[in-house]
């Protein structure tokens, strides 16, 4: 095991390893916990001698890893997340935005009704 090497000090772990032993240890914490359903939060791996302190000061990304352990939460995947995404963008366009007024003109309220009179001509050969 990489974190449990006593003879060579500090070692350094990679980021990836470290993060995959923390969700193994979790979802070794959350496998008994499915069959069983005990009224007791789940307490995090790290600082578990410290009982109610520990479960006081979870983060939410811990609490977030927990449900997903235990299957409380199902993630989305990528295509609902895309569609989810586009729904909140389509929400927040208003509407009535009138880019191409001035934001004076849009103050005032001022409303154009007939379109200007030039003598522009687009070039022949398009």
């Amino acid at each position: 095991d990489l974190l449990n090497d006593s003879d060579s000090g500090d070692v350094y772990v990679p980021i990836k390893e470290r993060r995959k032993l923390k969700l193994l240890q979790q979802q070794a914490m959350a496998a008994p916990l499915k069959r069983a359903r005990p009224t007791a939060s789940v307490e995090p791996a790290i600082g578990a001698d410290s009982g109610s302190q520990a479960s006081k000061k979870r983060s939410l990304l811990d609490e977030r890893a927990a449900a997903l352990a235990s299957g409380a939460v199902v993630p989305l995947s990528k295509e609902e997340e895309k569609v989810v995404e586009e729904t909140n963008i389509l929400s927040s366009i208003d509407n009535s935005y009138k880019p191409l007024m001035s934001v004076k003109e849009l103050a005032k309220g001022v409303e154009y009704k007939d379109s200007m009179a030039t003598g522009w001509r687009p070039p022949a050969h398009i």
